[in-house]
């Protein structure tokens, strides 16, 4: 361990994670997302809706510097025409669904091993990431076994 490093922070999105293509997983998703909120119009519609009104959102997020909560994101911003209380009770898993509809994300190979490594040599290790489900980072670590000590 090099004592003057104490810590080392490491970013999820193309660094420890990549999105791959998956159209079986990424139509898998829209389905799901479309069936949770009882969306009626085309998926083509439904989907151009989302787009858009993610861009307005994106564009805000970016100049405020300031990142809206799950609950926020989907009832004001992208769903504001379907009940607040029925979306805002469901807006984790939608979060998940509207990423997952990009594609399946995927820890590079040696992820696992490099981390495990690094925690093994005695450093602190975080995570940045500007990912908008408050669920993907713990879920992914468990899934993988990052933060498992025992492998």
């Amino acid at each position: 361990m090099n004592k003057k490093i104490e810590a080392i922070f490491l970013d999820v999105g193309n660094t420890l994670r990549v999105v791959i293509p998956d159209p079986e997983f990424m139509a898998q998703a829209k389905k799901d997302l479309m069936a949770l909120v009882g969306a009626q119009e085309s998926e083509e519609a439904f989907f151009e809706k989302l787009d858009a009104r993610w861009k307005i959102y994106r564009k805000q997020s970016k100049e405020s510097l300031l990142e809206a909560s799950e609950k926020e994101l989907w009832t004001k911003w992208l769903l504001p025409d379907y009940p607040a209380e029925i979306i805002a009770p469901i807006s984790g898993r939608l979060t998940r669904l509207w990423r997952d509809h990009d594609g399946r994300r995927v820890p590079r190979p040696d992820v696992v091993k490099v981390v495990k490594e690094l925690s093994k040599r005695g450093y602190l290790l975080g995570i940045i990431a500007n990912t908008i489900t408050e669920t993907e980072i713990p879920d992914w670590i468990k899934a993988d076994g990052v933060g498992d000590d025992t492998q």
